[in-house]
């Protein structure tokens, strides 16, 4: 929410939103990857940008992980190569060379639980690892897949694959920005509350009341554990994508549908065979036996 005010600010535009990029479009095509939106591929070099891009004259700041690892220095800014991407490019990775499926995200909204233990990457049946992309998108944990998130990621094949520099490309924001959409929708549906949170036992900075980093003012992630608009102040504009039927569903929903139609005829066949029976029976005089004083006056009358 502070980016999207600095943008407003810099714009001059009080209604400027942060936008999305739906990644789980599936396919080797980057949707947003053109020239008037975050860059086209470079006709010259195949990881670079293209020139008729603004960001092809971004450079990278952080590069350089090794160095701050080894050495224990800070990052002081320091400018170094052009942003690199080249979507579906990484032939040694062919898991990789393909955005998720909208099938991925329903699945991964189905979920149930937040987080599970050992509240990490190796977690299995949690939705925060599942959107994270460290499980099978129905949320099992298997050490071979990337989903989602991290799919989306690695799909970059450049910058953006790279953890450490991957703000640096500025698609960063959007891929972050529809993975927060995600994580709205689920606590729409699953209206859970604070206590699915993991108190302790997650990494630093992870659980229930520990302060998110590297943010600044601290805010702890139980904060952060809400709906939006209620909230936060901000809502998303996505249309959900519904989820086709299974041969299982569909066989079931075929059966249920068989019932109710046996059920129907069954009620209109009865309600025909009670009309034809109401109308063959016998009608009988309104007055006989019952009134016989006023039977024998009606015959003295009639005589008369």
């Amino acid at each position: 929410m502070q980016l999207e005010r600095d943008m407003q600010n810099l714009l001059q535009d009080p209604s400027f939103a942060l936008p999305y990029w739906n990644f789980a479009i599936g396919g080797n095509k980057c949707d947003i990857c053109t020239d008037d939106l975050v860059g086209a591929k470079s006709n010259f070099e195949q990881n670079l940008l293209s020139p008729n891009s603004v960001f092809s004259r971004w450079q990278v700041v952080c590069e350089f992980v090794e160095d701050y690892q080894s050495l224990g220095t800070i990052c002081n800014n320091t400018a170094s190569s052009p942003i690199r991407r080249n979507p579906a490019g990484n032939i040694d990775r062919p898991m990789v060379q393909r955005l998720p499926e909208p099938e991925d995200v329903l699945l991964c909204l189905e979920v149930n639980l937040f987080d599970t233990p050992p509240f990490f990457s190796n977690s299995t049946e949690s939705f925060r690892n599942t959107i994270e992309g460290y499980s099978e998108p129905s949320g099992q944990y298997n050490p071979t897949v990337r989903s989602l998130h991290n799919l989306a990621h690695l799909f970059l094949n450049g910058t953006g694959g790279q953890t450490h520099v991957s703000p640096n490309d500025p698609i960063f924001v959007l891929l972050h920005t529809f993975t927060d959409a995600v994580f709205e929708e689920w606590l729409k549906r699953h209206t859970t509350d604070f206590n699915q949170y993991p108190l302790e036992d997650a990494p630093i900075g992870h659980n229930r009341q520990y302060n998110m980093v590297p943010f600044w003012p601290p805010v702890t992630n139980i904060e952060m554990f809400v709906l939006a608009p209620d909230h936060l102040g901000y809502a998303y504009d996505v249309q959900w994508p519904s989820r086709a039927l299974g041969s299982t569903e569909m066989i079931t929903v075929a059966v249920i549908a068989a019932l109710v139609l046996v059920a129907m005829i069954f009620m209109g066949a009865t309600c025909a065979l009670r009309r034809r029976s109401r109308k063959s029976e016998v009608l009988q005089p309104l007055l006989g036996e019952s009134y016989p004083h006023y039977a024998e006056d009606k015959e003295n009358t009639q005589s008369v």
